[in-house]
């Protein structure tokens, strides 16, 4: 990532394809049972709206009146047909950095920079078109990119900007100011939003853990000086060992919700075994199987 934006999108293309190769979406649910949603936002609409790449079935969920917007516009691929690296691609086009994918997708954080709640609305759907009442979650853990702490801000006076040739800056840093307001406000991924997520979660209820360092000051998303990396991975580290009791929480969560989904299938877990275990036992020991049907 050098040079004047926007990147070459053919450089990461390619490396997204030979990373991930030609896994299609739905083949991660049906081969590896993974539910993965992928946040994009698609711009050949205005308003723009969201869109998620699912390897899941898609729950039925949308009203009359989005779906006859949907008809103006070109059908959404299938999970059988959406390609892995194609939804990366949509979903990390962020603007001025990346061309839009198939210019119809830019980045899914635009909407959803912070998509937990979007996975929790979706978890509520899939269990209630599919009837599944018992799936629960056992634990929702949120991972943020660091954040900055908040420092004081004063936005200048509206009724003190002139239009004179010489009052003009004070209008463009007027601008300036209001335009990073609403960029970071709507890219915001902490405060409210966690607030929501962990509000949600405590009705179901859910264990809910946001992990998110606290950085010094804002890392570009093309930084590449290995200080500046180095640096906010130092920062990190600090954070983990300040968070390790929470960690050893996760941890203890993660381990019993594994061993419950252990005991769920210890049945045929253990019919499974004992078939393999005659199995061998009729390879190995002909002799014994025979004398025993005899008998």
């Amino acid at each position: 990532m050098k040079g004047p934006r926007p990147f070459n999108s053919e450089l990461i293309e390619q490396l997204l394809m030979d990373e991930i190769g030609d896994v299609k979406m739905n083949e991660l649910y049906t081969k590896y049972g993974k539910f993965v949603m992928i946040p994009t936002t698609m711009v050949d609409r205005f308003p723009v709206q969201l869109h998620l790449f699912r390897s899941y079935p898609k729950p039925s969920t949308a009203r009359k009146e989005q779906i006859d917007v949907d008809a103006q516009f070109l059908p959404f691929p299938d999970s059988s047909e959406q390609l892995v690296w194609q939804a990366v691609r949509a979903s990390c086009a962020a603007p001025t950095y990346f061309q839009a994918w198939a210019n119809r997708f830019v980045d899914g954080g635009i909407l959803a920079n912070n998509p937990t709640m979007d996975m929790l609305v979706e978890f509520s759907y899939f269990n209630r078109q599919n009837n599944e009442k018992d799936k629960q979650l056992n634990v929702v853990v949120s991972f943020g990119t660091g954040e900055v702490q908040p420092k004081p801000f004063t936005l200048p006076d509206l009724n003190k900007l002139s239009w004179h040739p010489n009052e003009m800056r004070k209008n463009i840093n007027y601008v300036k100011d209001m335009f990073t307001i609403i960029i970071d406000s709507a890219c915001n991924t902490d405060y409210h939003v966690v607030e929501r997520c962990e509000s949600w979660c405590s009705c179901i209820p859910v264990p809910f853990f946001r992990l998110n360092p606290d950085l010094i000051e804002i890392i570009a998303l093309h930084e590449i000086e290995d200080a500046e990396i180095i640096n906010c991975m130092w920062v990190t580290k600090v954070y983990m060992y300040s968070k390790r009791k929470s960690v050893d929480e996760l941890v203890e969560l993660l381990e019993l919700s594994f061993d419950e989904k252990t005991k769920d299938n210890s049945i045929e877990y253990t019919k499974s075994k004992t078939s393999a275990n005659k199995l061998m036992a009729i390879k190995s020991e002909p002799k014994l199987i025979k004398m025993n049907e005899s008998d």
